[in-house]
């Protein structure tokens, strides 16, 4: 992880999926690390990359289960170090989408 300071966003994602031959939908949201204050097709492939992930350890739903992510939002949480944003210890690092 980088050390300087990187434009934070909140991701929310709304993933379709098929769990016991049904095909269900779940709200996530996730962390997005990047250093220039714009949303790349690399940012979206990570930011996915993470919602798939988040999923299997959640839910423990696999990626080829996963038929859909729709992003519905990407929220600017601003501009700071890791340190500043991760600024709790009550707050452990999760997993960050980063490119």
């Amino acid at each position: 992880m980088s050390l300087k300071p990187q434009h934070y966003f909140l991701t929310t994602a709304l993933v379709t999926y098929v769990k016991s031959k049904q095909l269900r939908q779940r709200h996530m949201n996730v962390v997005c690390a990047v250093e220039k204050k714009e949303i790349r097709y690399s940012t979206l492939a990570s930011a996915k990359a993470s919602v798939r992930e988040q999923l299997l350890g959640e839910a423990g739903i696999a990626a080829d289960m996963v038929k859909d992510i729709t992003f519905l939002s990407f929220n600017y949480l601003g501009h700071m170090k890791p340190d500043e944003f991760y600024d709790s210890p009550e707050f452990p690092r999760g997993r960050t989408a980063t490119h």
